[in-house]
Protein backbone atom coordinates (compact mmCIF):
# COMPACT_ATOMS: atom_id res chain seq x y z
CA UNK A 1 0.00 0.00 0.00
CA UNK A 2 2.63 2.35 1.10
CA UNK A 3 4.25 1.86 -2.64
CA UNK A 4 0.95 2.30 -4.30
CA UNK A 5 0.47 5.90 -2.48
CA UNK A 6 3.84 7.15 -3.30
CA UNK A 7 3.71 6.34 -7.02
CA UNK A 8 0.62 7.65 -6.99
CA UNK A 9 2.19 11.27 -5.61
CA UNK A 10 4.89 10.70 -7.92
CA UNK A 11 2.74 10.48 -11.23
CA UNK A 12 0.62 13.45 -9.79
CA UNK A 13 3.19 15.96 -9.49
CA UNK A 14 2.68 17.28 -13.03
CA UNK A 15 -1.06 17.34 -12.39
CA UNK A 16 -0.91 18.53 -8.95
CA UNK A 17 1.08 21.23 -10.39
CA UNK A 18 -1.67 22.31 -12.75
CA UNK A 19 -4.36 22.40 -10.04
CA UNK A 20 -2.74 23.69 -7.19
CA UNK A 21 -2.17 27.31 -6.98
CA UNK A 22 0.19 27.05 -3.51
CA UNK A 23 2.39 24.28 -5.83
CA UNK A 24 5.68 24.52 -5.22
CA UNK A 25 5.82 27.28 -3.24
CA UNK A 26 3.66 26.18 -0.17
CA UNK A 27 4.43 22.42 -0.90
CA UNK A 28 8.97 23.22 -0.71
CA UNK A 29 8.26 25.05 2.42
CA UNK A 30 6.44 22.18 3.91
CA UNK A 31 9.20 20.20 2.87
CA UNK A 32 12.28 22.23 4.48
CA UNK A 33 9.95 22.38 8.02
CA UNK A 34 9.62 18.57 7.45
CA UNK A 35 13.34 17.99 7.06
CA UNK A 36 13.78 20.35 10.34
CA UNK A 37 11.30 18.19 12.31
CA UNK A 38 13.22 15.30 10.79
CA UNK A 39 16.59 16.00 11.25
CA UNK A 40 15.87 17.47 15.07
CA UNK A 41 15.02 14.03 16.26
CA UNK A 42 17.46 11.60 13.92
CA UNK A 43 21.01 10.54 13.96
CA UNK A 44 20.69 10.25 10.28
CA UNK A 45 20.38 13.76 9.87
CA UNK A 46 22.28 16.96 11.58
CA UNK A 47 19.66 20.63 12.26
CA UNK A 48 20.64 23.17 10.41
CA UNK A 49 18.84 26.69 11.38
CA UNK A 50 18.99 27.51 7.31
CA UNK A 51 16.44 24.80 6.89
CA UNK A 52 13.94 26.91 8.61
CA UNK A 53 15.18 29.96 6.91
CA UNK A 54 14.42 28.49 3.96
CA UNK A 55 11.02 27.33 4.69
CA UNK A 56 10.06 30.63 6.09
CA UNK A 57 10.84 32.13 2.77
CA UNK A 58 8.92 29.53 0.53
CA UNK A 59 6.00 30.50 2.93
CA UNK A 60 6.69 34.14 2.21
CA UNK A 61 6.56 33.49 -1.46
CA UNK A 62 3.17 31.60 -1.42
CA UNK A 63 1.58 34.02 0.67
CA UNK A 64 2.34 37.12 -1.94
CA UNK A 65 1.45 34.59 -4.52
CA UNK A 66 -1.93 34.03 -3.03
CA UNK A 67 -3.02 37.54 -2.40
CA UNK A 68 -1.51 37.33 1.09
CA UNK A 69 -3.88 34.60 2.11
CA UNK A 70 -1.76 33.23 5.29
CA UNK A 71 -4.09 31.54 6.62
CA UNK A 72 -4.31 29.04 3.31
CA UNK A 73 -1.28 28.87 3.19
CA UNK A 74 -0.76 27.90 6.35
CA UNK A 75 -2.67 25.36 6.03
CA UNK A 76 -1.64 23.45 2.86
CA UNK A 77 2.01 23.36 4.66
CA UNK A 78 0.33 22.14 7.98
CA UNK A 79 -1.58 19.17 5.58
CA UNK A 80 1.85 18.53 3.72
CA UNK A 81 4.40 18.59 6.63
CA UNK A 82 3.75 15.04 7.74
CA UNK A 83 3.51 13.59 4.42
CA UNK A 84 6.65 15.11 3.22
CA UNK A 85 8.08 13.82 6.72
CA UNK A 86 7.46 10.52 5.43
CA UNK A 87 8.92 10.59 2.44
CA UNK A 88 12.52 12.01 3.84
CA UNK A 89 12.41 9.00 6.23
CA UNK A 90 11.83 6.66 3.65
CA UNK A 91 13.99 8.39 1.29
CA UNK A 92 16.36 8.13 4.00
CA UNK A 93 15.99 4.25 4.57
CA UNK A 94 16.43 3.31 0.66
CA UNK A 95 13.10 3.46 -0.68
CA UNK A 96 13.80 4.43 -4.17
CA UNK A 97 10.19 6.15 -5.04
CA UNK A 98 10.72 8.50 -2.27
CA UNK A 99 14.51 9.26 -3.06
CA UNK A 100 12.72 9.67 -6.66
CA UNK A 101 9.85 11.91 -5.28
CA UNK A 102 12.38 13.74 -2.82
CA UNK A 103 14.78 14.57 -5.46
CA UNK A 104 12.15 15.57 -7.96
CA UNK A 105 10.29 18.13 -5.42
CA UNK A 106 13.97 19.81 -4.70
CA UNK A 107 14.14 20.11 -8.36
CA UNK A 108 11.04 22.10 -8.30
CA UNK A 109 11.80 23.77 -5.25
CA UNK A 110 15.27 24.83 -6.75
CA UNK A 111 13.91 25.74 -9.86
CA UNK A 112 11.21 27.95 -8.26
CA UNK A 113 13.41 29.41 -5.70
CA UNK A 114 15.62 30.99 -8.75
CA UNK A 115 12.78 33.00 -9.86
CA UNK A 116 10.77 34.54 -7.05
CA UNK A 117 12.41 37.32 -4.85
CA UNK A 118 11.83 35.73 -1.10
CA UNK A 119 14.15 32.53 -2.18
CA UNK A 120 16.31 34.10 -4.63
CA UNK A 121 19.06 33.96 -2.52
CA UNK A 122 18.24 30.65 -0.68
CA UNK A 123 21.69 28.56 -0.68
Amino acid sequence: MRWAAWAGLLLALPVHAATDPLYPAAHCAAYWLAFDDYAQTSTFLDSDPSDRDRAAAFRAAAIRLNAGDAATVDATIACERPDMALMIEAAIYGDRISDRLQRRLLQTCNDFAAKQEETRDLH
